[in-house]
């Protein structure tokens, strides 16, 4: 059979592959995150309730002029520099938050790579990585997180993950659950809104559970809080779109925190082996 930390000898080769195919994916998601809301109809926010697509199958197009990008439209990064970050038929402005989530996302892919830990375990961080920055996306700006996208979450860390027993591992899906319902019921009590309960968050606690175990899900829940803390601050303050419920009170999407906090977490025990709690 073959051996795939062969790969660790043509660096530079694995690291186009993996920025090109993390940067196709983010690509990927954001149509996901762009076209899912509707499909569901699921209208949390202004941009979806004028739109109408009925499949992720379609082929993209500019939303401006309805055209249908081509080959060279869709190549990371380089489609949109091509194009002067512009449609080339009605020269409407295209954002230049989808070439820079490409690049950015698709480097810190790459630096997974070369975090040394075994390559088997690298790989199923970097694809671990790749759904929650979809899962992530899709909860920032809608504020919804799929059940098709969180449950695979904990399956896949009750079977692929390198820490503890599988006992354990069951153990933290259920540590997970139970902290954070606690946790967003006492928020939701606090807020007297339960507006901020999300079930899609406490499936993606035990999803983080099942991936780190039990005795590490303290410092998860500490460490989410951090990060979530750091998030809303800056979302408050760059966000123009954030959403806010007719109180005007922001509503908080947690995900981005969770997932952040689990890959960071996983890093950590997997190369320093420190435990933060």
């Amino acid at each position: 059979m073959f051996d795939l930390s062969l790969l660790d000898e043509h660096k530079v080769i694995l690291s186009l592959f993996v920025w090109f195919l993390t940067a196709f994916w983010i690509s990927f998601s954001g149509m996901l995150v762009w076209r899912l809301p509707v499909i569901f109809k699921v209208n949390f926010t202004d941009w979806t309730k004028d739109r109408t697509e009925t499949t992720i199958m379609g082929r993209s197009h500019c939303d401006s002029c309805n055209r249908t990008l081509i080959a060279k439209d869709l190549i990371p990064v380089l489609g949109w520099i091509l194009n002067k970050g512009q449609c080339p038929a009605c020269h409407s402005k295209v954002s230049i938050q989808w070439p820079l989530m490409e690049a950015i996302f698709a480097t810190l892919a790459v630096g997974i790579f070369f975090i040394p830990i075994p390559f088997h375990d690298r790989i199923g961080l970097w694809l671990l990585f790749l759904w929650l920055t979809l899962l992530s996306w899709m909860d920032d700006k809608t504020t919804w997180l799929p059940d098709i996208f969180t449950f695979p979450v904990i399956f896949s860390g009750l079977i692929f993950s390198p820490l503890g027993t599988p006992m354990m591992r069951a153990e933290g899906a259920l540590m997970g659950w139970c902290l954070f319902l606690i946790s967003l019921s006492w928020l939701c009590w606090k807020r007297k809104s339960f507006e901020f309960m999300s079930w899609g968050d406490i499936i993606l606690a035990a999803g983080a559970g099942a991936w780190l175990g039990w005795n590490h899900m303290v410092s998860y829940l500490f460490l989410t809080i951090f990060i979530g803390l750091i998030y809303v601050s800056v979302k408050k303050i760059m966000d123009s779109s954030t959403e806010y419920t007719e109180d005007g009170k922001m509503q908080i999407p947690f995900g981005p925190a969770m997932s952040c906090a689990l890959i960071v977490n996983l890093i950590l025990l997997e190369i320093f082996h420190i435990q933060m709690i």
